[in-house]
């Protein structure tokens, strides 16, 4: 099995989508720019950039070239640069090129730096 690659697709300037808090969504999700979720995902997505807000909750993985952490993820993160900042729980397998987790952030599991 080849192993993940953070998303390569190009962000595309100004293209930004939310999924907003009370949404619920399962499923595989693909965005050719930036997404800020405040609300559940069940599922697996790709972007340019992925923030996940404060009471945002995700249990898939996420793929894209700079994630931001602030609310609950449990699953995969595979990502370029990725931030986990006061307040993030996270639970699972992180994939980077470049990591940063602030004071009151919670992690467990597996953190590895992404080949090549």
């Amino acid at each position: 099995m080849a192993a993940a690659q953070p998303y390569s697709g190009q962000a595309a300037t100004g293209e930004r989508s939310y999924l907003g808090q009370g949404s619920s969504i399962t499923g595989d999700l693909e965005f050719p720019g930036a997404i800020e979720i405040s609300g559940k995902i069940i599922g697996n997505v790709s972007a340019g950039s992925i923030t996940l807000a404060e009471r945002a909750e995700v249990e898939g993985s996420l793929s894209a070239n700079s994630i931001t952490i602030r609310g609950q993820m449990k699953g995969k993160l595979n990502g370029g640069a990725v931030s986990l900042q006061s307040g993030a729980r996270f639970e699972g397998e992180i994939i980077y090129s470049e990591l940063s987790i602030e004071s009151g952030a919670e992690v467990s599991g597996e953190v590895r730096k992404a080949k090549g």
